[in-house]
């Protein structure tokens, strides 16, 4: 429930959390496959991951 796993057949470049208002609560360089983020601390509600995969970006909504 508070973990997130990302995994790709391309390195992951970086991580980008986004609340609802915007504001980012997460960022970090990945440089691989797979990624596990501790969102434990974040509160509950809607998010936005970007995550940039071989140049290419892609927004995801999670729900916490």
């Amino acid at each position: 429930k508070n973990i997130l796993n990302l995994n790709a057949k391309e390195a992951i470049s970086s991580v980008s959390i986004y609340n609802v208002l915007g504001q980012q609560v997460y960022n970090a360089k990945v440089n691989a496959l797979n990624t596990t983020i501790d969102t434990s601390s974040f509160a509950s509600g809607a998010y936005f991951v970007k995550v940039n995969v071989g140049g290419t970006e892609g927004i995801v909504k999670i729900l916490k």
